[in-house]
Parts: C-alpha cells; structure tokens; sequence
C-alpha cells in the first residue's frame, strides 16, 4: 500500500510510514475485527465440540447395571445390520477377559434376547472360553462334557453367592433335535441352539457374528485328536470374531454317520457343522435371570415361570423327561390307604388350615387337618391327593403329602451324585408333575427356588441350588416344619403311611403289631447321606436317618412337595 500522506510505499502489517511517520489506523482496525471475532469463536468452538460429543454418546451403546436391566433394548428391536458392538448390554458377574492369564476378573456383558416383568434371557455379548464338545455315545446337549463345564466351573468362577441366587435353573429342551433324542435338561447355563438363533437374530448374519476375548483366545490351549494344538482365531484382544457352539445336533457332512456332530455360528454368522470332538469352538453362554427386584434388592423368587413360556427353553416340562427311577406306569391291583382325616378342604380354604408346626410333637399325621390337591392312583382309579400346611401366607402355601403316594428309587444307578442329577428329581418333575396335575393345577403350582445344603455330619456335598415344581423335603426342612428330633432322633409328627399303590409298588411296611409304627412307611429325602452314593431318609417310625441309603435302594417312598398360589 502507499502513505496516503507522502505517497511512499509501505507494508500493510506496518504501524508507521518509515518517511513521514503517518499512523497506519487501518491495520489498527484489522487487529480489533480478529480480536473481537475470536471472544465469540472459542466459545462457539466449545459448543460445538460439546454438541458432537453428545450426539457420538447419543447414539453409543449404553452399558446398564443389573438393577437398570428393564432400560436395556431387546436383541430383536435392532435391525439386522445391527453388529453386536453397537447394542445395549447389562452388566452381571464376572471372568477374566482382557488378562490371558485369568488371574484378572472383569464385569460380563450380556445382551437381552428377551424380557418380561420377572425373568429375561441374556447371551453374553462376547465369547468368553473355548471348550471342546465331547461325551461318550451319541454325543447330545444332555452327556456332553461342555454342558458340565459350563453349569458348574464356568458358573462357579463367573458368579458370587448372591449373583448365583438370580440365575435361573431352566427347562431345557432342544426342539431342533432330530438327529438324537436328547432328553429335556435342567441348567443354569446353556447354549441357544439352531430355531432359538432363527427366533432371535432372524438368521442376520451380522446380528450373530461376535468377538472373543483376549482370555478365551490364548488361555487353555486345545490339542485335537490328532495331536495339534489350537487357539481361537486372533492375535488382539477384540480384534477379529470367533465362532461359538450351539447345543443342537448335526448330521455329519462327512460321512453316513449321524453321531458326530453338533451345530455352531461360524467367524462369518452363518450356521454350520463341527465334529464335537475334533475342535475348540467359542463358548458364549445363555440363561434366564430373575429382574423382580424386592425393595432391599433381593429376589422375591428365584425361578422363573415356566406358564410363561418365555421362549422355548423357559417353557414348562413336558411329559417326556427321562425316568431313571422304576416305572410308574405298571398295571397293579392297588388299595386304598386307611384315611383317618380330621379335616379335608379344598385348597380354597386353605388359610383356615393349621400348619404343621402348630400340632405338638407327639401329634400323629391321621390328626393333622389336610387340603386336597390334585389326584394320584389309589385302589385302581386316581383319587385326590391330600397334603398337610408346612408353611403359608396370603399369596402361597408349601404343601408336602400327607401319605407316601409312589415307590421309587432315588436313581437307578448306584453312583456318586447330588438331588440335582438324581433320577427321582426328575421323575418328580415330569412324570408325577403331569400325571397328578391338571393343566389348571400346574399353573397354581409355583417354580421354588430350593437350597441343597450339605450333610453336617459326613460333609458330602448337597449340590447347586435347584429351580423345582416338585421337590423333597431336606434335613434341615424336615426340622425347620416338625421340630427338633427328640432324645431316640425322632419326630413322631414326620412319620406316616403308604397308600395301597405305594404299597403294591414294593414300598417297605413296618410289620411290628405291637408298635404305634405299625404299618407306616420310610420315605426319601433329598439331602445326601453320608457317603456321595447315599441319600437322607425318615424311617417308619420317624427315625431320622441322615446316614441314608444307597441311591438304588427299591423300598423308600415318595412324599412330594409343591408351593402353590392361593391368589
């Protein structure tokens, strides 16, 4: 530019003519204009940056606590192009994942495949192990060594005492099963199998494809059979995806064989085929959880309802469960037991009925007041079953028979076992469960979340908590509604008959005339005994018998319990 006032040529930047001294106001002007345009460009800068970082977080999947789990978006409201990274999560328990070591736990992150007021269905959202899939014989869901793994070190590892009361034991039964007949199970854990993936991810690919921890995929190295050692794919943690088992069975693809295979979710989604044995596959558990939170944070109930039928693996137990303990369905001319009622009601009135603790120890059971409750076979033709109160409120009732209604052995097997894996426990569970109740009644009869503690005298073990329709009553149950033992370890009020069925199916019967036993009966209980292979047992005469007898003993009987709705 030129001094307007001598004419010399001088720089814009410049604050004075270099010859005549004339005062540049026009770069005065432009310092003011950049000066006054930065105080409102920094904040509006921050309001920018602000409003970014709030639409990212907008859109971010969110990480819930357990207690917020009712906020968290459903698998199936996402679209299928929805990946796994970018959908709501609750967190619950914990195992090790960025540690390859395991020495290291952090927080599971499950998504919620379902939900209603009381119970959801949770995947977690990565894999978290890599096991193989074995058994012996026709490998199904139901003897695979997996399902073991994942429902008792898996379970023990991820969850604490007080988590573990909010998983649920579930009804287990593989619709997609038409390559071996797998029995329904009970699990805490499980994997989802071929139609559950279909109901779910409606077969998005994108939907099913997943990561694998850093754990799962240097931890546990897995030799195959023929000698070579396998990690799950990828080199970083959460880098690339991983396949994971379902627990439904597969043709081989292979050979005519059908006994080989078992389905999984491969790298890229799809379904497909693996030999069960041959390699490690991804493991990414399911199971239903109780959300019916009590004010103090505790569930109310920890099982869920099989009524309703919240997805194929929470529905009811159906009548084809595995009997391991001696049939029930034979053909016998049966009596009917001696009745001696004070008082018969129907379970409508049910409140007005005294329980058992308010009879004194001396009371015998034909003097206790009963309600009636579904029917059994008796003297050829069903008759109703009568159940004396344990215990009642408003809203419910725990009910245990007044009478030994069948004969059974608590397994068929002799072997080391707890109530979970016994024989009678399903039997109880399925053939009894639908051949005692209606369709009315099985709605009435609530899931009851059942504690089996160990037996303080031999320190056998009880077992893991069990989710139960029917059930046995424990040692410590058996003191908690009839009293302490008295000085011979009896309790006169636990001491009871056979009805003729019972009877007929080889149920032992006291015979000594000259006693007040006379004719009562030994009945099971579902506490172990003092030997793994052995289970607790009240005698005829109401000895308490917490030594037991061997779990394929042919003379003990059963006396159920149930808890039912009274609203």
């Amino acid at each position: 530019m030129f001094c307007p006032n001598c004419g010399n040529n001088i720089s814009e930047s410049a604050k004075f003519c270099n010859k005549c001294g004339w005062k540049n106001n026009k770069r005065l002007e432009l310092t003011n204009l950049l000066k006054s345009n930065l105080k409102f460009a920094i904040p509006l800068t921050v309001i920018i940056i602000i409003i970014i970082v709030f639409i990212a977080n907008l859109f971010k999947p969110k990480v819930y606590d357990f207690k917020d789990i009712k906020k968290v978006k459903l698998v199936t409201k996402y679209s299928k192009n929805t990946t796994v990274d970018k959908m709501d999560t609750v967190k619950f328990g914990n195992y090790p994942q960025s540690d390859e070591s395991g020495d290291k736990k952090e927080p599971i992150e499950w998504i919620v495949l379902e939900r209603d007021e009381e119970k959801a269905l949770l995947l977690s959202k990565y894999v978290l192990d890599h096991q193989r899939h074995t058994g012996s014989g026709d490998v199904t869901w139901e003897n695979s060594t997996i399902r073991n793994w994942l429902n008792r070190t898996f379970y023990n590892s991820a969850f604490d005492v007080y988590e573990s009361k909010y998983v649920l034991s579930s009804f287990i039964k593989d619709t997609d099963d038409t390559v071996r007949k797998c029995n329904i199970t009970t699990d805490n854990l499980f994997f989802l199998s071929k139609s559950e993936i279909k109901k779910y991810f409606d077969n998005s690919n994108k939907k099913l494809i997943t990561k694998g921890t850093n754990y799962a995929r240097h931890s546990n190295p897995v030799t195959d059979i023929f000698g070579n050692t396998y990690y799950l794919s990828g080199d970083e943690f959460l880098e690339r995806d991983c396949g994971y088992w379902l627990r439904s069975a597969a043709y081989s693809t292979y050979d005519d064989s059908d006994d080989d295979e078992m389905y999984y979710i491969t790298i890229e989604g799809n379904v497909s085929t693996m030999d069960f044995g041959m390699f490690s596959i991804g493991v990414r558990p399911a199971m239903y959880v109780y959300i019916n939170f009590s004010d103090e944070g505790v569930p109310i109930n920890y099982s869920h309802s099989g009524d309703n039928n919240i997805s194929s693996s929470g529905g009811s137990i159906s009548n084809d469960v595995s009997n391991n303990s001696s049939s029930s369905n034979e053909s016998i001319n049966r009596k009917t037991a001696t009745s001696q009622v004070n008082t018969r009601k129907s379970y409508k009135e049910i409140k007005n009925i005294n329980s058992s603790e308010k009879y004194s120890q001396e009371t015998s059971i034909e003097k206790m007041d009963t309600v009636s409750f579904g029917t059994y076979e008796n003297n050829g033709s069903k008759k109703g079953i009568e159940w004396i109160v344990l215990e009642k409120n408003d809203s419910e009732a725990i009910l245990l028979s007044k009478y030994i209604l069948d004969c059974q052995q608590y397994n068929s097997v002799k072997q080391n076992m707890t109530w979970e894996e016994s024989g009678i426990r399903k039997w109880l569970n399925g053939t009894f469960f639908t051949t005692a109740f209606s369709s009315d009644e099985q709605n009435r009869i609530m899931d009851s979340y059942i504690e089996n503690n160990d037996n303080v005298k031999a320190w056998t073990k009880g077992g893991n908590p069990t989710v139960d329709k029917v059930y046995l009553l424990s040692i410590d149950e058996c003191i908690k509604y009839f009293g302490e033992p008295n000085v011979t370890n009896q309790i006169v009020k636990l001491s009871t008959y056979g009805t003729a069925y019972a009877k007929n199916k080889g149920l032992y019967i006291d015979s000594d005339a000259s006693a007040w036993h006379n004719g009562y009966s030994p009945f099971w209980l579902r506490s172990p005994g003092v030997q793994q292979s052995r289970a607790g047992v009240v005698n005829y005469c109401g000895y308490f018998y917490a030594d037991g007898n061997s779990v394929d003993f042919k003379l003990n009987g059963v006396r159920p319990v149930i808890k039912i709705k009274l609203k």
